[in-house]
């Protein structure tokens, strides 16, 4: 195994076994139990680089970060104008880098640029070919379309699943309506045994006829041979389970001087719950506690919401 696996804890190190053997699987840990760090040794162990990283859009950078720090890797994000992306497609391809990082929107596009046939969308970007990838990440599934067989990123997400080798598919809320969720995420990992998603209904969900038609319920029809089923192709942590292996927390007081403007305005605020902004000339008025804790907040970190136009002189 490589250097990566041997800095997870035990029970990452479990899964992260069972994800490079199977090489593609869903993680669904609780939020904090380390889905990107045991991903990104999963990729590393089964060297299946070039990666396509997607994820939503404020996850762009997190993504980025996380590598440069435990793989030392230079990483392009593929986000902007269709000028910008013109750009970093051509970066990446030039200067080789092993990971590509998106968001959603932009799956359609990278299909494109990749060779993939895409009907679900029409666009003029020009640089377009055949290109080979060795893995895919696909972060926060639940926010990415992908529990809805029906939307347009998940049909192009099927599409990459079946000419990427690897594949593994995050998220911490796999469930919102009950099972029929994970059709979707399942059809990627395995576009074999998941094809229909009506032989799935029949097949694991309770279902009832109404005038309107098939009401699917939330749970399955046999639970225990859907989890035996799930064991296959997911991993599900919870924080309760691994406590013992966790640090404790940490809690970190940070110091924000002011300047004199913003002292006045906040001792101001706080004494009287209304203060007058004298660069404006604005009243701000806090009728409960509640509004005032909201209001000295920003006076802290954004005074401009409140009209201030200078920020604190320094955070220690």
């Amino acid at each position: 195994m490589n250097r990566l696996f041997n800095v997870l804890r035990d029970y990452q190190k479990e899964d992260v076994l069972l994800m490079v053997k199977a090489k593609k699987y869903i993680n669904n840990w609780d939020m904090g139990l380390g889905k990107t760090l045991a991903t990104l040794a999963c990729v590393q162990e089964l060297d299946a680089f070039p990666c396509i990283i997607v994820c939503p859009k404020f996850a762009l950078t997190v993504w980025q970060v996380e590598i440069e720090k435990w793989l030392g890797m230079k990483t392009t994000i593929y986000s902007g104008t269709p000028k910008q992306r013109e750009d970093q497609w051509r970066q990446f391809v030039v200067r080789g880098d092993k990971f590509l990082i998106t968001n959603y929107a932009m799956v359609p596009e990278i299909a494109l640029r990749s060779g993939i046939d895409v009907k679900e969308i029409r666009t003029a970007i020009s640089s377009r070919g055949k290109w080979k990838w060795g893995s895919v990440i696909a972060d926060e599934i639940h926010l990415g379309g992908l529990l809805n067989h029906k939307t347009s990123t998940y049909k192009v997400m099927l599409k990459m699943s079946k000419v990427i080798p690897v594949g593994y598919y995050l998220t911490g809320t796999i469930v919102r309506q009950g099972c029929i969720d994970l059709f979707g995420p399942l059809s990627l990992v395995d576009n074999v045994k998941f094809t229909s998603y009506w032989s799935y209904v029949n097949r694991f969900c309770v279902t009832t006829k109404t005038p309107f038609g098939k009401e699917i319920e939330r749970n399955p029809a046999n639970l225990i041979e859907f989890r035996k089923m799930l064991r296959q192709y997911m991993v599900r942590r919870i924080k309760e389970e691994v406590l013992t292996e966790l640090p404790g927390k940490l809690r970190q007081a940070l110091f924000v001087e002011m300047n004199s403007e913003q002292q006045k305005v906040y001792d101001e605020l706080t004494a009287e719950l209304m203060a007058i902004v004298k660069e404006t000339g604005d009243l701000i008025v806090t009728p409960n506690q509640m509004t005032l804790m909201v209001r000295q907040r920003q006076i802290l970190a954004c005074p401009q919401v409140l009209g201030l136009k200078h920020r604190s002189k320094s955070v220690v």
